[in-house]
């Protein structure tokens, strides 16, 4: 979410949201894994998801948002 192209959101490079398979594919572990730690995420408030399923955090963007008003 951090090096995405819209910070807070988790995005891939063309900013197409990024799908359990890729997760799956990209940390390693199986269907099961991702989706228990998803609920665990999302249970805890860690982040949300949007309409289209696309996953963001608050407080990152939030943050962002106050940085471009610093600037």
């Amino acid at each position: 979410m951090h090096n995405s192209p819209r910070r807070g959101y988790l995005l891939n490079a063309d900013s197409s949201p990024i799908t359990r398979e890729q997760l799956e594919r990209k940390l390693h572990l199986s269907s099961d894994e991702v989706t228990a730690l998803d609920r665990e995420l999302v249970e805890a408030g860690v982040y949300a998801r949007a309409s289209d399923g696309t996953v963001f955090c608050r407080r990152m963007i939030r943050e962002e948002s106050k940085k471009a008003e610093w600037r």
